[in-house]
């Protein structure tokens, strides 16, 4: 089983801790960032809020600065931002700060478990806090979402189901084809939006299980390719949208 206070540092949880300063205007910010409960020792280092053009470009400046200031590179980012987490004293973490190409460094924040979920019939799960297996057949998460908006591009959404819990919402209809945002299994979604939500936010079978869902309605389909399989469920008397997540494909 996984401790419920999450040590180590996948991008997602990172994410989640230094977000709001991607959000606000760096000039607002202190460079160097405290948080209420820091790993002693542990720091995130920014070069830059944007992309790398090219991955791995942020190696050889973060090896650099690290052999600087004596410190341990832990993990090398480039996807969502530029920068590196790196092991080093309290000292040196607040003159990398300093520097005037970095753009902040922020105290690497202990996390704990927002819930736990038995998932042995649903390995996808498993595997978004697990990359080794054997897997445990648990889904523990340190965030449950709440307060984060997603946005569902695709047919509709069956804003009524219970595994949304009032969280889903149209958001613009881009289509506006007359058959409106709220997908009730017509032949206009056949319920793949509704699918593809439960899949981020579903109470059963979603990964951020407490965020909002708005839904953008950007494409309509006929689904003849799932004309066999919809035959199937509709001589097992069985609804299309009864279980969001158990679509076949």
């Amino acid at each position: 089983m996984k401790p419920a206070s999450l040590r180590y540092l996948p991008l997602f949880i990172i994410l989640n801790t230094i977000g709001p300063a991607l959000a606000a205007k760096a000039e607002t910010l202190p460079k160097f960032r405290t948080v209420a409960e820091p790993i002693p020792g542990e720091y995130i280092v920014v070069f830059d809020e944007h992309p790398a053009i090219q991955l791995g470009i942020t190696r050889a400046p973060a090896d650099a600065i690290a052999a600087t200031y004596r410190g341990k590179i832990h993990f090398y980012y480039d996807a969502a931002l530029q920068g590196f987490s790196i092991w080093i004293s309290e000292e040196a973490a607040r003159e990398i700060s300093a520097r005037t190409d970095v753009a902040w460094v922020q105290e690497v924040a202990v996390t704990h478990a927002a819930g736990s979920e038995n998932v042995a019939t649903l390995p996808n799960l498993d595997r978004v806090d697990q990359r080794n297996t054997p897997l445990d057949n648990l889904y523990n998460y340190p965030l449950s979402g709440q307060g984060v908006r997603i946005y569902i591009l695709d047919t509709g959404i069956r804003f009524t189901h219970t595994e949304f819990g009032g969280r889903a919402f149209g958001a613009h209809d881009s289509v506006n084809d007359g058959h409106g945002m709220d997908d009730a299994c017509t032949t206009a979604g056949n319920g793949h939006g509704t699918h593809v939500a439960s899949v981020a936010a579903g109470a059963t079978y979603g990964t951020a299980k407490a965020s909002t869902l708005e839904l953008v309605p950007s494409l309509r389909v006929q689904w003849r390719w799932y004309s066999l399989a919809a035959h199937r469920r509709r001589e097992l008397g069985r609804s299309k949208c009864s279980s969001p997540s158990s679509r076949e494909h």
